[in-house]
């Protein structure tokens, strides 16, 4: 392809992104206006809250507990296996 036919191509492409960008971000605002407006985006709104509220106080506790240890970050990688990829890197280095 000539030069000048491929970089129009290419920027008649970003121009069709960018406007559908566009419409897509003015259309995301409007559902979640709606959203906001109708109540949707409030936690009452999903069944499991009625369920949660029957339960005892205890339970409760114990659940929330139970959830912050499981947000906790992936422990690090063990040593040994660092290891290894240094001694790797290190045997390329050396010069034979």
């Amino acid at each position: 392809m000539q030069p000048i036919i491929r970089n129009t191509f290419i920027r008649l492409i970003a121009f069709v992104e960018r406007v559908l960008r566009g419409l897509i971000t003015a259309l995301q605002k409007t559902f979640v206006f709606f959203s906001k407006l109708f109540g949707l985006s409030t936690p009452s709104y999903y069944f499991e809250d009625k369920a949660q509220e029957d339960e005892p106080a205890e339970s409760a506790t114990t659940s929330v507990a139970s959830n912050a240890v499981n947000l906790r970050p992936n422990r690090r990688r063990s040593e040994s296996e660092m290891d290894y990829f240094r001694n790797m890197a290190r045997q390329i280095d050396k010069p034979n």
